[in-house]
């Protein structure tokens, strides 16, 4: 290569050099350039006039709930957000009338279990609650004061101060709930009286009137006693056994229930007490000769075991959650004669409140100077229910509790 050549050569590679690295210097300043024109990602998230709100805590308002959510940048899911769970959670509670007696159906079985325990895991309570004028001197029953009645032995009986928490606790607002009377003679279940139930167990337990029952055998019963026939309008319903089902052996008859009794979810055994010439007394395990087809089958020797048997099935013994004796008139020597006694017997076991039902019908006849005849020995059945383990007979295993109003 001459010289000539060579001096050509090394110019062009000074000329290549200089060429990439004004090229590099270019690229960089560009770079440089482009990285100061754009704030850096922290700083969105922190200045707060870039987002005002984006996190509730520096918004100079409040923000309602209900507004609409605000776009945030990626990092701001990181920032915890103290009123996204307060604007959603009351909404259920807010929204329903009824939501200060609905309880979550695991709180209120384990304090319905609790409270409804009797003989022998604890002594089971009987509550009478009296009141002179539950009946005026014309014969009627007063609405205002059966409510204050219903109440009171309602606290008594559960041992809740709060008779709406009571009631709410025994009854599910969800429930069916029957009222089982008694209208086979003259002197039936008070009409008032059932129907001020209902009307508790509707305002106190949320419980619709269409999902109370006022229910018996036959509807020319019910409709004697005074109780007006609904089977499908508004309000408390009442009606009478349309059909007889679930066959279930006995001792002396196999029996079937009544479709009332079963298609409902809890039941209270509202039983007038009377004299009755077989069986001595019928209160409120005798009151289940009407929740079966063919109760005259069942009345072989004094009804005993018959009455136990009937009332240790499942139908029954399942549903059962609250006995009310309507002892505001009771019928201590016929059962179509009925003397005023304006009281009400609360119990959750069958045994013991029977037991006291028939020492109210034995006061009575002593008291008017008559002797108690054959309605303790005919009554055996109640001493069979308590060796058959569905309550006690026995004081000592009771609490009694009496109290007066008016």
């Amino acid at each position: 290569m001459s010289g000539t050549d060579e001096e050509r050569t090394r110019k062009q590679t000074v000329s290549r050099r200089e060429f990439v690295k004004g090229t590099m210097i270019l690229i960089a300043g560009a770079v440089a350039g482009c990285t100061s024109q754009q704030p850096s990602p922290t700083a969105v998230v922190t200045a707060p006039t870039e987002t005002p709100t984006a996190v509730p805590t520096v918004s100079p308002t409040p923000v309602p709930p209900t507004a609409p959510p605000t776009p945030m940048p990626p990092t701001a899911t990181h920032t915890p957000q103290p009123t996204a769970t307060s604007s959603v959670t009351p909404k259920p509670t807010l929204a329903s009338p009824t939501a200060t007696i609905l309880r979550p159906t695991v709180t209120v079985t384990a304090n319905r279990a609790e409270i409804m325990r009797i003989y022998p895991k604890v002594k089971s309570r009987v509550a009478t609650v009296r009141h002179p004028e539950a009946y005026s001197a014309t014969g009627e029953a007063q609405a205002n004061l059966l409510r204050k009645m219903l109440d009171t032995g309602i606290t008594e009986l559960t041992g809740l101060q709060d008779a709406n928490q009571a009631w709410g606790i025994l009854f599910d607002s969800r429930e069916r709930v029957g009222i089982k009377v008694n209208c086979i003679g003259r002197q039936a279940s008070t009409v008032a009286l059932a129907v001020a139930i209902a009307h508790r167990l509707h305002q106190a337990a949320g419980i619709p009137l269409e999902n109370v029952i006022i229910w018996d055998r036959d509807d020319w019963e019910l409709k004697r006693a005074g109780f007006t026939i609904n089977r499908s309008g508004p309000g408390i319903r009442c009606y009478s056994t349309m059909e007889y089902k679930q066959p279930i052996k006995l001792s002396m008859a196999t029996v079937k229930f009544s479709d009332a009794l079963l298609s409902c979810d809890a039941l209270i055994n509202l039983a007038l007490p009377k004299q009755h010439d077989i069986c001595g007394v019928t209160l409120a395990m005798k009151n289940h000769y009407g929740s079966i087809g063919n109760p005259e089958a069942l009345h072989v020797g004094n009804c005993d075991p018959a009455i136990p048997e009937l009332n240790a099935t499942a139908p029954i013994r399942e549903r059962q959650r609250l006995i009310i004796g309507d002892a505001l008139r009771i019928c201590p020597y016929n059962w179509e004669t009925a003397e005023k006694e304006n009281a009400l017997l609360f119990a959750f076991d069958p045994v013991a409140h029977d037991f006291i039902g028939r020492k109210l019908l034995i006061a009575r006849r002593l008291a008017d100077g008559r002797q108690p005849d054959y309605l303790p020995y005919r009554s055996g059945y109640i001493a069979t229910a308590a060796k058959m383990g569905l309550g006690t007979d026995n004081p000592d295993n009771m609490e009694l509790k009496e109290i007066k109003l008016g």
